[in-house]
This record gives C-alpha cells, structure tokens and sequence, in this order.
C-alpha cells in the first residue's frame, strides 16, 4: 500500500503537498499542528481517529458512513461529506478555510462534545445502563441472572448492583460473561449476553 500510494504521489507531481507520516508516537503533538482533520474513509466503525482530533480542538470533516455521522454533526462540530466525492470533499475544505474563524468554532464544540459525552464516568455510566437493561429484563420474565467474576475485587461492585455472582457452569438462564478484572481502572469492557445451553460446552 505504501509503496503504491508513492508511485501515485510521484505520478501526480504532489509530493510538496502530501507527507506519509508512518508510525508515529507523538500523535498528540501531530494534530496540534492541523487546522483541519479530514477522514475520508469508504467504510468505517466509530473512529478513535475523529475522537482525538475532537479532544484536540479540531474541525472534522468526513465521509457520511458508519459511525461518522453519530460523531460529526453535519455545521456543528465538522461536516459530512458523500463517500467517494472528491469534488465535494474539495468545496467543503474550500469553504472551511475561506472563514478560518468559523471553522476555529466548530472544533471548539467538537472539544466540548468529547469533554461532555466521551468521558470514561460517561463511559462506565453506560455500560452499567447495559447491564441493568439486561437485569432488569431477566428478572422481568422471573428468570435467574448473574455475572460471572473471576476475581474477588469485582464481586462486591456487582453484588452493590443486585447480581447474582455466577463462579462457573450454567446456574442461570442468562449469563452476563465479561473479563472484569481491574474493572476500576480499565473502566470498560465487553459483555456478552446469552442463553446458558449456548455458554456450555
């Protein structure tokens, strides 16, 4: 890939305009440097990428897939574009720079999205939203729910909440399964939620 994107570079006589960065570690330093972050992605989940151009103070603009949208609010904190638009892509830079001080603006709220929705209080607020969710729904159908906890630092956390704790084999209808240790300082992980007979093996 990185050789192709070269020749391409060297084929269209922009090497003054384009740097191949590579693997870097002083990203943070990186995007200080930027006016605008721009991801052009095809295809994308929710990007870690927008988020710390976000947290940087950065405008965004990026192509309107995945989880671009739910990021970028299209004249708010960046704008949106179509997937495969170069054209469009072009006039909305164009018309970021041409009013500096509005496009300063709109990174500006990005920053404020990340500090107010994107914390990790905000984070594990959520996730136990998920669980409780799931709680509540076993024991609305008078099924018995649990969490299994390899360690002992999590049982308290998780009996504080109402759940049962499930040490091994299927005991319950429904199985929170998730690797919590050192929950209180990773904040988050995944969880799956399945019928036992799908958890024994």
């Amino acid at each position: 890939m990185h050789d192709a994107l070269r020749r391409s570079i060297e084929d269209k006589a922009i090497g003054e305009l384009v740097w191949l960065a590579g693997d870097r570690s002083d990203i943070p330093e990186l995007l200080g440097m930027l006016d605008i972050f721009v991801l052009c992605s095809l295809a994308e989940g929710i990007s870690n990428t927008i988020l710390e151009a976000m947290a940087s103070g950065l405008p965004i603009v990026a192509t309107r897939t995945g989880g671009n949208p739910e990021l970028v609010r299209d004249g708010y904190n960046g704008y949106l574009v179509p997937v495969s638009d170069p054209s469009a892509l072009a006039s909305r830079l164009k018309y970021m720079l041409e009013d500096i001080e509005q496009t300063r603006e709109l990174g500006r709220r990005g920053r404020a999205i990340v500090d107010t929705t994107f914390t990790w209080d905000r984070t594990v607020d959520n996730y136990f939203a998920v669980y409780d969710e799931v709680l509540a729904a076993c024991r609305g159908r008078g099924l018995s729910c649990g969490i299994y906890c390899p360690d002992e630092s999590s049982i308290s956390l998780w009996r504080n909440r109402g759940m049962n704790i499930i040490w091994s084999g299927c005991a319950t209808d429904f199985l929170i399964r998730g690797n919590l240790q050192g929950f209180a300082i990773a904040h988050a992980h995944a969880a799956y939620v399945s019928h036992s007979h799908q958890l024994c093996k």
